[in-house]
């Protein structure tokens, strides 16, 4: 079975990537996806107070909000979803459960940023697609899935001693 690992955060571009890969593992002949939602660790005040709400309803809210999101996409294709909340920083969380599970593959959005919001701001995105041992699919928010009808495949011959 393929599995689509798919990070969301509730942008727009994450919404989009989750229907990408709803739609990409329905193409396939067995597929499941992962919901992951990373939280932040709480904020703690000048007082030593937290900042943000209570861990257990940001917990219960992540996870209505995948819940909902779940219902969505599998109204889009009858794929297996599963959810997950986790807390902590995104991409070593995200890191995290690429390699607690055998994903094969990572479909993550990306918002239209200026080539100068990229260079100084960077984009997580990219930053796990240099760093990733599995496909990462980067959709950005206008895309949608159009399925494979052709493959090019480029191969440079010059260097093999035997015939194939």
């Amino acid at each position: 079975m393929t599995k689509f690992l798919v990070p969301v955060d509730f942008s727009k571009a994450a919404l989009n990537a989750a229907a990408y890969a709803i739609q990409m593992a329905q193409s396939m002949e067995k597929a499941s996806l992962e919901l992951l939602t990373v939280l932040p660790p709480l904020g703690i005040g000048s007082d030593g107070s937290p900042v943000n709400e209570d861990e257990k309803v940001r917990i219960q809210a992540a996870e209505q909000m995948l819940e909902a999101l779940q219902v969505q996409l599998f109204e889009i294709a009858p794929v297996p979803i599963d959810t997950k909340v986790a807390f902590g920083e995104f991409l070593p969380e995200l890191k995290k459960a690429m390699t607690l599970q055998a994903f094969d593959y990572v479909v993550v959005g990306i918002a239209s940023a200026s080539a100068i919001e990229e260079k100084m701001l960077g984009s997580s995105a990219i930053d796990l697609a240099q760093d990733s041992d599995i496909p990462v699919i980067i959709v950005g928010e206008q895309m949608h899935f159009q399925p494979i009808q052709k493959v090019a495949v480029a191969v440079e011959l010059n260097s093999v001693s035997e015939k194939v």
